[in-house]
C-alpha cells in the first residue's frame, strides 16, 4: 500500500506501479521504500464489478514500517536486472492478459509465481508464518 497510496485502496482496480526515478532533482538517490520517493508511473484498470477478491488480513500485528522498512530495502537492493526480467515477464505475459480475459485462474497463477520471485520472495519470507498459509 504504501508504493501506490491509499487512494488505490480506495478507488480499488489493478495498479501496476512503473517504479522511482533515480538521479534527477527530487528523485531518490538510494533504495528506500515508495513512501520515501516518487514513483515514476502508474497504470490503473478498474475490474468488472461482478469480480470479487476477498483479502485476508491476518491479527498477528504490523509488518515492517518506517526505519525497518528502510533497512531491508537497503540490505535487498538494488535488485539485478536479471532477477527483474521474470516478475516483469510474469506482468507483462501473464497478468495483464488474464485481467483482459478475465481469466481469474491464471491471474491467480501469476500472483503466486510473483511471490516466489526475487526481492518479494525475500519479502515473504520474513512474513510472519502465519502468511504462509494465506498465500500458500
Amino acid at each position: 500500500m504504501s508504493g501506490i497510496g491509499t487512494a488505490a485502496f480506495e478507488q480499488g482496480g489493478f495498479i501496476l506501479d512503473g517504479g522511482h526515478w533515480f538521479g534527477t532533482p527530487g528523485a531518490k538517490h538510494d533504495f528506500r521504500t515508495l513512501v520515501a520517493s516518487h514513483s515514476r508511473s502508474t497504470a490503473r484498470s478498474r475490474l468488472p464489478e461482478d469480480q470479487h477478491i476477498l483479502l485476508v488480513t491476518p491479527d498477528i500485528g504490523t509488518g515492517a514500517h518506517e526505519g525497518g522498512e528502510v533497512d531491508i530495502f537497503r540490505k535487498h537492493c538494488p535488485v539485478s536486472l536479471h532477477e527483474v526480467r521474470a516478475p516483469c515477464n510474469e506482468v507483462l505475459m501473464r497478468m495483464v492478459p488474464a485481467l483482459v480475459e478475465l481469466d481469474i485462474d491464471l491471474l491467480s497463477s501469476a500472483i503466486n509465481r510473483i511471490q516466489t520471485l526475487t526481492f518479494k520472495k525475500d519479502d515473504v519470507a520474513m512474513q510472519h508464518p502465519a502468511c504462509s498459509i494465506l498465500t500458500g
